[in-house]
């Protein structure tokens, strides 16, 4: 008996000792009859990771802690299986289920078709060698990073190569059906932008003797907490790595069509950790920068981060002051390190070169055939800022105009007929169309919004809206606002370069002329046009509506407006107005 409490002591000194490796954190729970058949050498144990599961054949094969591979036979209909989840190992990942709220991990009490190879196992084996109890677990962990490319690939995965803070490089192939979250909402895959910053949830298993499989389970997209909020160039005057500061004079930020106001002195963030340094396509250090090339001849260009409200610089472009800001052009060739625009000029790009995609900084293989470049190259025509602007003006949004034939209450109405706007112009569709609504539909009349507008959105009574004509901005079939405006049929357009709430001051000013059916210049002398804004007024830029105040210097824009530009002063009415560029 003494030898039996020897041996059931010296077991549960070595589950202890194992708990403390990469086996073991699951406790062995015993019965009362599973302690008395270890008491009587009726019961075994061990410990390991799975290597095969064959659930129809009825048994797995595991690698035990000396490492020798064990065929080990069960009975489905007998056997107790446990699948250890996230909330019992809070020592090691207890935070998961914050950060990844989608992620279903496998319950307690689980089958045995839920082991799978890489599992890390505890396993009990009665007097015949048979399994009756199994528990396992697998290692999670999470990873946190840049996107550096991100692609689908042929059949239900696509690539994803991520980038930790310490210049770490991850690849994965993601399930097409990965959970993905931003903003604590789900979203696709395809909103992983190149540049994004992600969460990524992997599950670790162990498949042999220095073979780690990694799986993604689900992805977090930052909510935009880093992102490019601007592109300066200057001189630097001094670099202070301690207090994380950098300084330029004569700082200027690109703008849509050009550089900036010059700033005497800018003082920014300084992100040491992941910023880069290039001199002339040579990369470099801090140190050199603030020894070397503090208020040295030329440009550095300067790629600033916004990172929860501070600016940090994470890219540094030293180059020549010999430099041509181009114009906007579509790119019709792409290579490596190559780019051809529409315009004729054939662009060479380096590591050095600042590329901006989605307020995202990427490398110039981001740069596709398709996209429209403003590019800002040096004397070699080698490319120093590549910043691709997006292709949104009204994106998905519509803008309708129509005369209400019926209206089901707080769900849909319907137009006896509608014109649709495309370049300036209504086109009429002599057909009806049918709108939903619901309580995040916006209800304008010449006064503003309307509060709780839906509720009096009705087709009987003294205020019935039947025959009502409406200007309905609409994304597909769902009205996002709903407008009581005059019906505009004049049109300017031209580049902000002064905007506020009540108004917005455009230079290279052109009208609309109808008869000859082409733009006009409204003043040689360019003294530019006043666009009035009304209460029900509505602003589209990028595919969304915007207040005033989003219009930014060099915004090229079209405009609605109530009066034709040559008949008045240089101020006129306006109802529409849509970004352009």
């Amino acid at each position: 008996m003494g030898k039996r409490w020897c041996y059931i002591l010296g077991t549960v000194i070595l589950s202890v000792g194992m708990g403390m490796t990469t086996f073991a954190e699951i406790p062995a729970y015993l019965t009362e009859s599973e302690y008395n058949d270890m008491l009587y050498d009726n019961y075994t144990e061990d410990r390991g990771i799975v290597v095969e599961n064959y659930p129809e054949l009825g048994y797995l094969v595991y690698k035990n802690s000396q490492g020798r591979e064990i065929t080990c036979n069960y009975y489905k209909d007998e056997l107790v299986v446990e699948k250890q989840p996230y909330y019992e190992m809070e020592d090691r990942i207890g935070y998961i289920d914050e950060m990844f709220p989608n992620f279903e991990y496998d319950p307690r009490d689980s089958s045995i078709t839920s082991i799978q190879a890489g599992d890390s196992i505890y396993i009990r084996l009665n007097k015949d060698g048979i399994a009756t109890y199994i528990s396992a677990y697998n290692d999670y962990l999470v990873r946190y990073g840049k996107v550096i490319s991100f692609q689908y690939n042929t059949g239900e995965t696509a690539g994803l190569q991520l980038q930790d803070d310490q210049g770490n490089v991850y690849v994965y192939d993601v399930g097409l059906n990965t959970p993905v979250t931003k903003g604590s909402t789900s979203t696709a895959l395809s909103a992983i932008k190149t540049g994004s910053w992600v969460k990524v949830l992997v599950c670790q298993k162990i498949l042999g003797e220095g073979i780690i499989d990694e799986t993604v389970q689900e992805i977090v997209i930052d909510n935009d907490t880093r992102y490019i909020s601007n592109i300066y160039r200057g001189q630097v005057t001094s670099v202070d790595t301690f207090k994380k500061v950098l300084n330029l004079k004569n700082a200027q930020a690109l703008g849509k069509t050009n550089w900036g106001a010059y700033n005497s002195l800018l003082r920014i963030g300084l992100d040491t950790t992941n910023v880069a340094a290039y001199l002339i396509g040579n990369r470099v250090s801090l140190d050199y920068v603030s020894r070397n090339l503090k208020n040295a001849d030329g440009y550095v260009y300067v790629a600033a981060e916004n990172y929860k409200g501070k600016e940090n610089a994470i890219k540094l472009n030293f180059q020549s002051k010999l430099q041509t800001t181009l114009e906007p052009s579509l790119v019709t060739y792409a290579s490596a390190n190559t780019v051809k625009l529409l315009s004729g000029e054939t662009i060479y790009i380096a590591e050095d070169a600042i590329v901006v995609r989605d307020k995202r900084l990427v490398d110039g293989n981001s740069i596709m055939v398709g996209d429209t470049l403003q590019a800002v190259v040096t004397g070699e025509n080698k490319l120093a800022i590549g910043n691709i602007l997006s292709e949104k003006t009204t994106g998905s949004l519509e803008v309708f105009r129509g005369r209400i034939k019926q209206i089901k209450e707080r769900e849909s109405f319907q137009f006896e007929t509608f014109s649709l706007l495309q370049d300036n112009t209504w086109y009429y569709h002599p057909t009806p169309h049918t709108f939903s609504i619901d309580a995040n539909t916006k209800f304008y009349t010449a006064e503003g919004i309307v509060e709780d507008g839906i509720e009096a959105f009705l087709d009987y009574g003294d205020k019935s809206e039947v025959s009502n004509v409406y200007t309905v901005v609409a994304i597909g079939d769902k009205a996002y606002m709903i407008i009581d405006m005059p019906y505009i049929t004049e049109s300017v357009k031209g580049q902000v370069y002064k905007a506020a709430d009540g108004s917005i001051q455009i230079k290279d000013a052109y009208y609309y002329h109808k008869q000859q059916k082409k733009w006009v210049q409204y003043s040689k002398k360019n003294t530019g046009a006043t666009i009035n804004l009304q209460s029900n007024t509505v602003i589209l830029k990028d595919g969304k509506v915007v207040p005033a105040r989003s219009l930014e210097e060099g915004d090229i824009i079209s405009a609605m407006v109530e009066t034709n530009l040559k008949d008045s002063a240089g101020a006129v009415n306006g109802y529409i107005i849509i970004v352009e560029n």
